[in-house]
């Protein structure tokens, strides 16, 4: 009789294992086809239960594996962001060390035009996580692309400049870019004012051909301003302008007087820097002529301010030229046999 209870237990035992076993498979297999239906959560919800139920199962051992591969397909197929990070926040809840599931997270703040975070997100959440070299290497590129082209403005802007001290910003925030190698090389010409003085050249006659297109149209537009009002502030802001560039001619100036010299150089030196202040003092003179005085009467300020534009602007031309022929006779100072002639 004993014998038989025990095989009534063991045979019980058999059951319940068995039971056991097919519960936990058939939990599996559900997930598996609400997953294949498209029901991503409820499939989700399915392996919670069977891990929660059966712990110890090897059906249980497959269920953080098969969650965290189901979330990023299902974060693949939408194109929502906002449906995307959820799936792609559970599925590293799931896998803590899936570098998959991170670096999508970092495409979408990529998406976001969010580049500090990218790069944040690429640089230290990756950390622990398993490498996925071919989407990271990618990822990466497109965001040296994504910063190339948002800081390409500041870059032109740094590098235009004619200050030394914006070219070494411009090193020191992008170092790497193309327009810092052009900024070292500018650095470089410091030592030398003959070597230096192309720049100040270019920019005497950049400002000649900027004073016979641009300026010229503005000023044949203030002229031709019907409305009082509107002629007037035109005229001021004709001033203004021309003060603008009388100061940024001057301080042009005095970078050429502060410029470090080799030796033969001070004929050059002392050219440059006074076709610079000649070019500079003409538009200041002109600034001054266009500012009104408070009281001064709106009509008697047009007419002074008509003549004083079209004397200046049929004189460019041979100021031009008079300016374009010092700095020509600073260029041939720098000849390495100017010194003997």
């Amino acid at each position: 009789m004993r014998l038989g209870a025990r095989r009534a237990g063991l045979c019980l035992l058999l059951w319940a294992v068995t039971t056991a076993c097919s519960a936990d498979e058939d939990l599996l297999k559900d997930a598996s086809q609400l997953q294949d239906q498209g029901k991503t959560d409820e499939a989700i919800a399915t392996l919670e239960v069977l891990k929660t139920k059966h712990p110890d199962s090897d059906a249980a051992k497959r269920v953080p594996e098969l969650a965290e591969q189901w979330l990023l397909e299902a974060a693949d197929a939408s194109r929502d962001p906002n449906a995307k990070r959820p799936r792609l926040q559970a599925a590293l809840s799931w896998n803590p060390r899936s570098g998959r599931a991170q670096l999508k997270l970092c495409q979408l703040l990529l998406d976001e035009k969010k580049l500090e975070e990218t790069q944040s997100c690429l640089d230290k959440d990756m950390q622990g996580k398993d490498p996925d070299a071919t989407l990271e290497k990618q990822l990466r590129a497109e965001l040296e692309k994504a910063q190339d082209a948002a800081t390409l403005g500041e870059r032109e802007r740094l590098a235009k400049s004619n200050r030394p001290q914006h070219w070494k910003a411009l090193i020191e925030r992008f170092p790497k870019s193309a327009q810092a190698k052009a900024a070292k090389e500018k650095l470089g010409r410091l030592e030398s004012l003959c070597d230096d003085l192309p720049r100040f050249a270019d920019a005497s006659r950049a400002e000649f051909k900027r004073q016979e297109t641009e300026y010229k149209k503005d000023i044949d537009r203030a002229l031709a301003e019907q409305v009082e009002s509107l002629r007037v502030d035109q005229l001021e802001g004709l001033g203004r302008a021309a003060a603008r560039r009388a100061s940024e001619l001057k301080e042009l100036a005095g970078q050429v007087g502060d410029h470090r010299l080799k030796q033969g150089e001070d004929k050059a030196q002392q050219i440059l820097r006074k076709a610079l202040l000649l070019q500079s003092d003409s538009l200041a003179d002109l600034a001054a002529a266009l500012q009104r005085d408070d009281i001064e009467n709106l009509a008697s300020y047009q007419r002074g301010a008509e003549g004083v534009l079209k004397r200046w602007v049929a004189g460019i031309d041979r100021e031009a030229t008079n300016i374009d022929k010092q700095l020509e006779q600073a260029k041939a100072a720098c000849e390495p046999d100017a010194g003997e002639q």
